[in-house]
């Protein structure tokens, strides 16, 4: 056994006669064990910097009657009831100037001391994002402070001065280059480890990232919304469905209101297939098109920055494994003068086109 122990962030010890106390404030666990001076000694040698060896070698300078064993068991006691994670400490020391805060946030999320593992889970996925606009930006920022390792960035267009009310990482000297270039730069200063593979693409046809994908995704969130949310939904489905790569439908704004989800985990959960057969639509929706309306639908960063938050949250709880998602089978109506949040419910439907009882799932064709 060799070790370098870290007492977790999340732990306060307490001395009471012959008991010390280990107190779990993300847990709320209280462990008691019954003490002496060794191991009041070999607590305060534990700190990241020191193998459990060098912890013996300390400590059989005082007590000849030490043995490396009795260190160790007492090292491994600490490990199981979680007071020193299951990970290397000076791992850990590495990781915590920047990401300890999210650690123990993920720790006492999942009630117990896997938020390391969380993290690294997170860390080292690909997460692919089509649109970089209102709702794109800001995704792939929060995903780029969250410590994510790759990201496929998909976009046409060019910063324009209309996008600086509500999209992030544009600024008044970026109009006119390209938002590709444009985030690539941004997001490096803000994680300089991320991997950006960006491509200049307006997203028309599923096999669209068929040509350009051929590593490994782990999550896709379709942020664009032309022509239309609807229709791009579609194509992300189409791609993501035959290769059961869980996605998210998000982008689109309406005035005051904002447009959340779905979250769609393949063949586990309704799909947007499936919304699509039970989706009510105005009687109007079917009427013919004589002229398109020219007003850009309204916003504000604000509610842009909101609604990307849940989807992010929405991202990494699938990608982190850390809980259900919230919006499976929900397409939620976000309304911002109240906050009040309405869902349109919808079940797998057995004549999906994608994920119905003639379909099943199938290899990941990215791997």
């Amino acid at each position: 056994m060799y070790m370098i122990p870290l007492i977790s962030g999340s732990i306060e010890i307490r001395k009471n006669k012959d008991k010390l106390l280990f107190i779990n404030s993300s847990t709320n666990k209280i462990h008691t064990f019954t003490t002496d001076e060794k191991v009041i000694r070999l607590i305060n040698l534990i700190g990241g910097k020191k193998s459990n060896i060098d912890i013996f070698n300390n400590l059989v300078k005082f007590y000849e009657d030490i043995s490396q064993t009795d260190v160790n068991n007492v090292l491994s006691t600490l490990v199981d009831i979680s007071v020193i994670p299951q990970v290397n400490g000076r791992l850990l020391r590495q990781e915590e100037d920047k990401y300890q805060r999210q650690i123990d946030f993920f720790s006492s999320l999942s009630g117990n001391d896997r938020g390391l593992e969380t993290h690294k889970k997170i860390e080292n996925s690909h997460v692919v994002i089509i649109g970089v606009g209102g709702l794109g930006s800001w995704i792939v920022y929060y995903l780029a402070q969250l410590g994510v390792q790759e990201l496929t960035i998909i976009d046409y267009d060019k910063v324009e001065i209309s996008n600086l009310n509500r999209q992030i990482l544009y600024s008044i000297e970026d109009v006119g280059q390209k938002k590709i270039n444009v985030i690539e730069d941004k997001l490096k200063i803000i994680n300089p480890k991320i991997k950006i593979n960006k491509y200049e693409l307006k997203f028309t046809n599923a096999a669209d990232l068929e040509q350009i994908i051929n590593t490994r995704v782990d999550f896709v969130v379709n942020c664009t919304d032309e022509p239309d949310v609807f229709t791009t939904g579609m194509l992300t489905a189409e791609y993501c469905m035959e290769r059961s790569i869980p996605h998210i439908i998000g982008g689109g704004y309406n005035h005051h209101l904002g447009m959340i989800g779905p979250t769609i985990i393949p063949y586990e959960t309704p799909c947007w297939g499936c919304y699509e057969l039970q989706v009510k639509l105005p009687e109007w929706h079917e009427y013919e098109l004589i002229k398109k309306r020219t007003q850009t639908a309204p916003s504000l960063n604000l509610l842009s920055s909101i609604v990307a938050c849940i989807h992010s949250f929405e991202i990494i709880k699938v990608i982190g494994e850390i809980n259900v998602p919230l919006l499976s089978g929900k397409k939620g109506e976000l309304d911002f003068l109240d906050i009040a949040m309405e869902y349109d419910h919808f079940n797998r439907h057995p004549e999906c086109k994608f994920c119905g009882k003639s379909k099943s799932s199938v290899e990941n064709k990215s791997l």
